[in-house]
């Protein structure tokens, strides 16, 4: 079996993942690495066994990837993404696609015009529970939908962890937001938001953020995010999605 030639940009928490994943399975050879940090980027060649990189034209050059997962922060994946795509290379862009409606449309154009694979990082439509949920929700089994309710909570550590560099939309929000929009298979017409502020003053991002959705269909959904939560607790988070239809709740 031939495998595909995979590589992986930016060698942070994502990065590492994807790397972690693409060096054990059977159908994928990691063949290069990029990342500008220069003790990341030893650390990442030692731990993988691959060449790590210091740009996507050296990687491109040398390593010739056929397929690569953009995990660098949020506001950094277009340039990297259009150049990979116009190489040729198919696409594993890390959630959100870009921080900008032009960005998501540069990266969209140029995977069109190459006739690359463009895939964007949404975990929930491979988690089993979600998957179920979307199968009976699109099976009928709770009628039409009406209202979608999605909770996801993190502990005061991540935000501390990320140092201000995201906020709650671009980094939990939008996980629930595609589920919504994938298990009702409907697109978002309007969204209406408030946000607060109390505690992670010192990092300029919200501490909470509850955003109301309308959907082309009529329904609405309520996504709730906050990451204030005490780090004391068990399960270092609380997440949630129900669905309630017209026959049933899911």
């Amino acid at each position: 079996m031939e495998r595909l030639r995979v590589a992986v940009i930016g060698m942070g928490t994502m990065g590492l993942s994807h790397a972690l994943v693409y060096k054990h399975l059977a159908e994928t050879e990691l063949v290069g690495m990029v990342e500008t940090d220069d003790r990341r980027r030893r650390e990442a060649e030692q731990q993988f066994g691959a060449p790590c990189f210091a740009s996507v034209d050296e990687l491109l050059s040398e390593a010739h990837p056929q397929a690569a997962s953009v995990c660098l922060p949020d506001g950094l994946h277009v340039e990297p993404s259009v150049a990979l795509a116009a190489a040729g290379v198919h696409l594993l862009v890390e959630k959100p696609l870009a921080t900008t409606l032009e960005g998501c449309d540069a990266i969209i154009a140029a995977a069109k015009s190459a006739n690359v694979k463009l895939m964007t990082g949404f975990t929930l439509r491979f988690d089993p529970r979600y998957w179920l949920l979307h199968e009976s929700v699109r099976g009928g089994q709770v009628g039409q939908v009406v209202y979608m309710y999605a909770r996801r909570n993190n502990v005061l550590a991540s935000p501390r962890r990320l140092g201000g560099r995201v906020g709650l939309p671009f980094f939990l929000q939008v996980h629930d937001i595609d589920a919504m929009r994938w298990i009702g298979g409907v697109e978002v017409k309007r969204v209406f938001a408030f946000s607060a502020r109390k505690v992670l003053t010192d990092l300029g991002v919200d501490d909470v953020v509850v955003s109301s959705l309308q959907f082309h269909d009529g329904s609405i959904g309520c996504v709730e995010s906050n990451w204030i939560l005490p780090d004391s607790l068990p399960a270092g988070r609380d997440f949630q999605l129900e669905v309630v239809g017209t026959t049933g709740k899911g």
